[in-house]
């Protein structure tokens, strides 16, 4: 769902994210970010 998009979207600008380096992000329903 665009939620679900919206979440790692955010995820991945906070700083918590910040040792995510070239990861493939499984999002439900078989999409990829």
């Amino acid at each position: 769902t665009t939620a679900e998009v919206a979440d790692i979207i955010f995820f991945l600008c906070s700083p918590q994210a910040s040792y995510v380096t070239g990861s493939e992000i499984h999002i439900n329903g078989g999409q990829h970010v």
